[in-house]
């Protein structure tokens, strides 16, 4: 039975997790002020979906207190029932668990350990097009519902109407068809190709760890950069071709981590690394390949180096590299 270090713990969990540290009420307000409030068609779909969510409660009270019975061929209360209870799972697993958390967190001093789950706000999106979509189908089927009245017209010429006001506005807001990824799908189609070749750096990314896959041995280590901007990346050998990593950022600061021996070696290394990080001013310390030898590496992964600091390298070491990286093989 091995003793946790609670102290220890704190101190990665603040280093590891810093970004999810926040309030999630202050979370939120950021959330609104940079993800909602600048875009007109992100406010329409959540005036939208809040609308649904309290005419869908107002009609689940009612149905409760009358003690209603739906009938068995329209199922389009089922539907936003399902619909509701799926919005009602998300606020809750995103906002108030995490709310929860905090409560706990500082009624007792102990380490949050549900900050992840709010996450889940990322369902809202999908969420948002499915409620408005939904509203739309049913809109049709209410003015159906009033052919025999005379202003039925009228009000199916405003639901057309409306519907061609929001999709020229969400399509003059986005301008999908400026995104490159589009163009070059387009521009692909024009050829007569179904599978296009990735535009941009992301094509040079892909070839790189195609050759990592080739290169490396199952039974090597790789060591990736270590940098602040392509920590999103640590993990992609192991994840793109299997190939095991001999250390990255993500590793630390697990509750599910069966050893504090592991943990305090990962701690160790993480603050050597922090010293040799690039900076606005510096560029990334060298003596970063020490530590990978430490780490028994056999390879290091540079991303997108600087080619002022090519010169730093041994020639005859670097075994693949394109303009996305450097394949480094460690001596």
């Amino acid at each position: 039975n091995e003793t946790i270090d609670l102290t220890l713990m704190k101190e990665i969990y603040a280093y590891r997790l810093s970004s999810q540290t926040s309030s999630i009420l202050h979370l939120l307000r950021y959330f609104i002020k940079m993800q909602i409030a600048p875009y007109s068609t992100e406010i329409f779909l959540w005036i939208t979906s809040l609308l649904f969510l309290l005419a869908a409660a107002i009609f689940i009270g009612k149905t409760i207190v009358s003690k209603k019975e739906w009938q068995t061929d329209n199922q389009n209360p089922l539907l936003a029932v399902l619909l509701f209870t799926w919005w009602v799972a998300t606020l809750f697993s995103s906002i108030g668990i995490p709310l929860l958390d905090e409560l706990f967190t500082n009624a007792t001093g102990n380490l949050p350990v549900l900050r992840e789950i709010r996450r889940n706000i990322r369902y809202m999106l999908p969420l948002l097009w499915i409620t408005f979509f939904w509203l739309i189908q049913n809109a049709s089927i209410w003015v159906k519902n009033l052919k025999n009245n005379p202003i039925s017209k009228t009000i199916q010429a405003h639901v057309i109407l409306f519907s061609i006001v929001i999709t020229t506005a969400y399509f003059y807001q986005v301008q999908p068809f400026s995104d490159p990824v589009i163009q070059n799908s387009i521009h692909c189609l024009q050829q007569g190709k179904l599978v296009c070749d990735i535009p941009g750096n992301s094509n040079q990314k892909v070839e790189f760890y195609e050759n990592v896959c080739d290169i490396v041995q199952p039974d090597e280590l790789i060591f990736p950069d270590p940098s602040p901007a392509y920590l999103g990346d640590s993990l992609i050998p192991r994840y793109y071709c299997m190939r095991s990593i001999a250390y990255s950022y993500k590793d630390g600061g697990n509750v599910n981590t069966p050893s504090m021996i592991f943990i305090n070696e990962w701690w160790e290394i993480s603050q050597q690394i922090e010293k040799l990080l690039p900076t606005s001013e510096t560029p990334l310390n060298f003596d970063v390949l020490k530590i990978a030898q430490i780490k028994q590496a056999d390879y290091f992964i540079f991303i997108n180096p600087d080619p002022k600091n090519l010169a730093e390298f041994d020639i005859q070491q670097i075994v693949y590299q394109n303009d996305y990286g450097v394949l480094y093989k460690l001596p």
